[in-house]
């Protein structure tokens, strides 16, 4: 019926087999004596009834008049403090005699939980469930005595904090809830003499008042000489016009600086700036921050709140990574945080890193060669890697870069022609440029071991695999798997296999300049934090180890192409850069060039047909023109038929 109000008590309460019973549900469903399930009462006149009688009950009482008016002359809601405060008046409609009490509650529709019985199911979808008795089971006085016809009551809920429910239930989801509040004459039985005198809902969130940011780029991987613009929309959703204050915040490199900038103009960090928005309109707000020449990482936070709602409120956190970062953690892992994990390890290692989104890579993919490493990071995602990011890592990887990939079902996906992710592209960068072969998807384990001798893995055995994503118990609970797969070529060599045999669960990939390390388990999912300290401690040593430049034998084959760290670093006047060239049938053309942090090119100090061999050269700091540069970051890119490397130097004048 439209003008009824529905309220889903749940029990027993506290029953362990019905996790929305936890609100004040053995004092009310006492007090109404509820003991069988599915029982209802209609306006505390029908006593206990069963669902059959429940339609007719119903229609009897909707040709009651009622006695009471209610309105609810303001509230408000403030979802980070889960604070909730609300005025109601109470109008007597008819001149009223006894004791009068009153009764809110906070119910939620569209809970999706199991429900026994023929007609529920583990996805059964639960409606007017009640979350909280916000004054207790049977409300609070209101009157007791004559109360006259208009006389008007005001009651009030003041700084009520809306309770977290306790495991296994699901959190309570404001958007979805409505605020009731009822009158009834005290009495007893209360369920068949405390007559309802009004009952009135609304939305918990006021409408008048609502509103929301939004922004399609939240990360950046940019240049650390000009400035990086984000642009964010403020919308309001509400029935009335509002007044917005804006301000921002920052957490990152000191020598960085940050502005916002409105309709009204533009404003540094500390200043607050308000803007007027009517109803279904919007406005534009430009996050504009610039390093300053200096590489890092940094969050700037845009807040907003509303002048007339304090529930209305929100805020946006903008990341931004430049370019020439030793470390990039990329977060591919959708909704869940298994980035903490691999950051928490480079904190304990006293590491400097950034933090961006996958969505962020694409852009981005001609300027990579600039960073250091990127640990990719997919969870459960799907794909694990998109037809842009691969096209993105190829380019990196071209360049010398260093990867280290993982997440679950990643190999699946790629190369596994039933995979609904599979194409000819997925299936190349599998076997070209992660050098591996896909075996099977389905591998039910609990624990890995390392390889003896390899410089990652050495020494590190039964390794359980019971965190995060869970691989150990995941086929089982959502479908997705640790796969099995095997080095492709020469270039790979295993890291891990599943415990109880050889079958391969990751590799480490050198091919000439550029290095991978492939994982189909998670770091998140390594049981130990000291395990998954070690395993990125020694990813990064092994990423950063030169390629035996210093310490091969005079007249040894040179297999690979081999860039040694300018020295000194940072240096002034002069550094020497020493490389070598591995054999190739026929003599190659190499070239070594300077290029600033734009990716422009400043000095080409080798560009000539070479054999093979061991070479040094220095650059003095000029440009191709002769003339000095300046201080700062620059980057040494060498190449030799198809392989190629790239490094990083600093500048001092």
């Amino acid at each position: 019926m439209p003008n009824a109000i529905i309220l889903a008590y749940h029990g027993p309460a506290n029953s362990s087999n019905e996790p929305f019973s936890w609100f004040p549900g053995n004092t009310i469903l006492g007090s109404l004596g509820l003991s069988a399930y599915p029982t209802g009462i209609i306006d505390r006149q029908s006593g206990v009834q069963s669902r059959s009688a429940w339609y007719n009950l119903m229609n009897q009482r909707n040709n009651v008049p009622a006695t009471v008016e209610i309105e609810c002359t303001s509230r408000n809601y403030d979802p980070v403090a889960r604070v909730f405060n609300a005025t109601f008046e109470l109008t007597a409609l008819q001149t009223l005699s006894g004791e009068y009490k009153y009764n809110v509650i906070i119910t939620e529709d569209g809970i999706v939980w199991q429900q026994s019985g023929s007609l529920g199911g583990p996805n059964y979808v639960h409606d007017w469930t009640v979350r909280s008795m916000v004054n207790g089971a049977l409300g609070e006085p209101v009157i007791n005595g004559t109360w006259n016809q208009g006389q008007t009551i005001t009651m009030s809920i003041n700084n009520y904090v809306l309770p977290v429910p306790p495991a296994p239930g699901p959190d309570i989801v404001p958007d979805s809830c409505e605020l009731v509040c009822f009158v009834y004459k005290a009495g007893s039985p209360l369920n068949s003499n405390a007559e309802i005198q009004q009952a009135e809902k609304w939305p918990l969130i006021a409408p008048d008042y609502v509103a929301t940011m939004i922004s399609e780029e939240m990360d950046m991987i940019g240049s650390t000489s000009a400035p990086n613009d984000f642009t964010a929309t403020l919308i309001n959703k509400g029935l009335l016009s509002d007044t917005y204050y804006i301000e921002l915040s920052f957490d990152g490199p000191g020598g960085w600086s940050q502005t916002f900038t409105t309709v009204n103009g533009t404003h540094p960090i500390g200043e607050i700036d308000s803007v007027d928005v009517v109803p279904g309109d919007s406005t534009t707000i430009i996050v504009s921050v610039d390093p300053n020449s200096i590489i890092g990482f940094g969050k700037a936070t845009l807040e907003f709140s509303s002048k007339n709602s304090p529930s209305a409120i929100g805020s946006l956190e903008f990341r931004l990574a430049t370019f020439g970062l030793d470390i990039l953690v990329v977060d591919d892992d959708q909704t869940e945080t298994y980035e903490d994990y691999f950051t928490a390890a480079l904190d304990n290692l006293g590491e400097t890193y950034g933090v961006v989104s996958s969505s962020a890579v694409p852009p981005a993919a001609g300027n990579l060669s600039t960073i250091g490493s990127l640990t990719w990071l997919t969870g459960l995602s799907e794909p694990g890697l998109s037809e842009d990011e691969m096209n993105a890592l190829r380019t990196y990887l071209d360049a010398g870069g260093r990867l280290y990939l993982n997440g679950v079902d990643m190999a699946y996906q790629m190369a596994d022609p039933t995979s609904p992710f599979y194409t000819a592209n997925s299936l190349d960068f599998f076997n070209n440029y992660l050098h591996a072969n896909y075996l099977t998807r389905v591998i039910f384990t609990l624990a890995v071991n390392g390889v003896s001798g390899d410089p990652i893995t050495n020494g590190i055995s039964q390794m359980l695999l019971v965190g995060g994503t869970g691989v150990g118990n995941l086929g089982a609970s959502s479908g997705k798997y640790p796969n099995q797969i095997a080095p492709k070529d020469a270039n790979a060599m295993p890291i891990f296999t599943f415990l109880g045999g050889s079958k391969i669960a990751g590799i480490r990939v050198n091919h000439g300049s550029g290095k991978v390390v492939f994982t189909t388990f998670g770091l998140e999912t390594i049981a130990e934090d000291s395990l998954r300290t070690k395993i990125v401690d020694r990813t990064l040593d092994w990423f950063d180890t030169p390629v035996g430049i210093e310490n091969e034998e005079d007249g040894l084959l040179i297999k690979s192409l081999q860039l040694a760290q300018n020295y000194p670093n940072p240096f002034n006047p002069e550094t020497q850069i020493k490389f070598a060239l591995p054999a190739e049938e026929d003599a190659s053309r190499a070239t070594l060039i300077i290029y600033n942090q734009l990716g422009q090119k400043v000095r080409t100090l080798v560009n000539e047909n070479k054999p093979t061999g061991r070479y040094e050269v220095t650059w003095d700091g000029r440009n191709d023109n002769g003339i000095t540069t300046s201080s700062g970051i620059y980057y040494y890119q060498l190449k030799y038929g198809k392989h190629s490397a790239v490094k990083k130097m600093i500048y001092l004048r």
